[in-house]
């Protein structure tokens, strides 16, 4: 995972505190309408808990618990985790956060909701293994409750690289690698299709599967902006 570190590690690192609440504003600005889509997506109300996996900054951590949610973020960057937990304080919002890997949590079917943000669900990029991670995040829902997942729409991407080709169905794409750099040595995120996308959450156990092309609830197809795909635990 050097690359992760690599990538994420210390990108919130200011010169003065008046910098950092700047910051904070911008990202806030950026996500209280997502995070209100979000809730509504998944019928969420005050009080109930989700759990944020790859949290990042906290961005989305700390904009659903301001709506009244219990949160809890998790991600490997300490750097950032250390910066969502102080914005959570300061905001005095029920939010808090753990360092760790996603794969090892100590919840078990304690939660109503887990999301997977801003394309994070696109590390792994193998079928088995990406089956097994949702296998485990199954294990940490409520019965009833729901995973959101939140891609870019592969679509788009792919678009972009065959310009002069018919674009495929959302079912029909299976995935596209984008490269981490343009000179293509440092790897790729793999970024599952629709279609590819509910068939693991199928088979990882989940039921009412859905996918849903921007977080309003919209259809998914080859213009929408986002692959928002929704499973909930039997």
């Amino acid at each position: 995972m050097h690359w992760f570190h690599a990538l994420y590690e210390g990108r919130e690192r200011f010169d003065s505190l008046e910098e950092e609440l700047a910051y904070r504003e911008a990202q806030r600005a950026l996500t209280r309408v997502e995070a209100s889509h979000m809730r509504d997506l998944l019928a969420l109300r005050p009080g109930q808990m989700a759990l944020e996996l790859f949290c990042g900054n906290g961005r989305h951590s700390v904009s659903l618990a301001s709506l009244g949610l219990k949160v809890v973020g998790m991600d490997l960057a300490r750097s950032r985790v250390l910066f969502a937990s102080h914005w959570a304080r300061d905001e005095r919002v029920s939010a808090c956060f753990l360092v760790g890997d996603a794969a090892w949590l100590p919840f078990r079917g304690h939660v109503e909701a887990v999301l997977i943000l801003g394309g994070s669900f696109s590390h792994v990029g193998r079928w088995d293994e990406d089956v097994r991670f949702l296998q485990k995040t199954r294990t940490l829902l409520r019965r009833g409750g729901r995973l959101l997942i939140d891609n870019p729409n592969p679509l788009r991407f792919w678009a972009l690289r065959h310009p002069q080709e018919e674009l495929p169905s959302p079912e029909e794409l299976a995935w596209f690698d984008l490269p981490l750099s343009s000179s293509g040595g440092s790897g790729h995120v793999r970024y599952w299709g629709a279609g590819s996308i509910s068939r693991m959450m199928r088979e990882a156990g989940f039921v009412q599967v859905r996918a849903l092309g921007d977080r309003q609830g919209g259809p998914c197809t080859g213009q929408s902006p986002r692959l928002i795909s929704i499973g909930q635990a039997p």
